[in-house]
């Protein structure tokens, strides 16, 4: 999992996730992701927590390309890894995802004190 499309900014761009070796994308646009997901992302990167989360039209980040790999994920906010949320299965995202609503992450770094 990675942040990208923001050059060596680590804390802030397009989520995008590993599957069969090929890089993909999180949509965002189906209803479902908030920002109790964007939590996850963030704390399995080595961050606190997110600040804020958009879709990529929203945002200065250029949308994705190649597959969407996760769509309809909804978290609590507590799970360890964005795959223990709830979530059509890989590479199923149905008619309501396109790059333009990938997901777009911000995250605060730091440590808890």
């Amino acid at each position: 999992m990675r942040l990208s499309g923001v050059g060596s900014n680590y804390t802030y761009g397009r989520l995008e996730v590993k599957h069969n070796e090929t890089w993909g994308t999180v949509c965002g646009g189906d209803g479902y992701w908030d920002i109790n997901a964007a939590h996850v992302v963030c704390r399995m990167l080595g961050h606190l927590r997110a600040q804020q989360t958009k879709l990529a039209r929203w945002s200065t980040v250029l949308p994705g390309r190649g597959p969407i790999w996760l769509s309809q994920v909804r978290c609590n906010g507590n799970e360890e890894s964005l795959l223990d949320c709830s979530h059509k299965p890989l590479g199923d995202i149905g008619d309501r995802c396109f790059h333009s609503l990938d997901v777009v992450i911000s995250c605060v770094s730091g440590r808890l004190l």
